[in-house]
């Protein structure tokens, strides 16, 4: 069984909160390279990738000692 194969690379940028971890912090996604083939692949309609492609994703990471969320 063999399976087509896709990237979807997604980079991002951060501004760090006060934390003892740079990763924590917003994280905006900034490009998304390969978004529309991936979808494709997934099956998922066009007018859905569409939509997709101009969604601003932001993803915000805390810490709490050893825990993120």
């Amino acid at each position: 069984l063999a399976f087509p194969s896709a990237c979807l690379s997604i980079s991002a940028t951060s501004q760090p909160t006060t934390t003892r971890m740079a990763f924590a912090g917003k994280w905006e996604v900034e490009t998304q390279e390969g978004y529309d083939e991936f979808c494709r692949l997934l099956g998922i309609p066009e007018d859905i990738i569409e939509k997709g492609r101009d969604y601003k994703m932001i993803t915000e990471v805390t810490q709490d000692g050893n825990t993120f969320s």
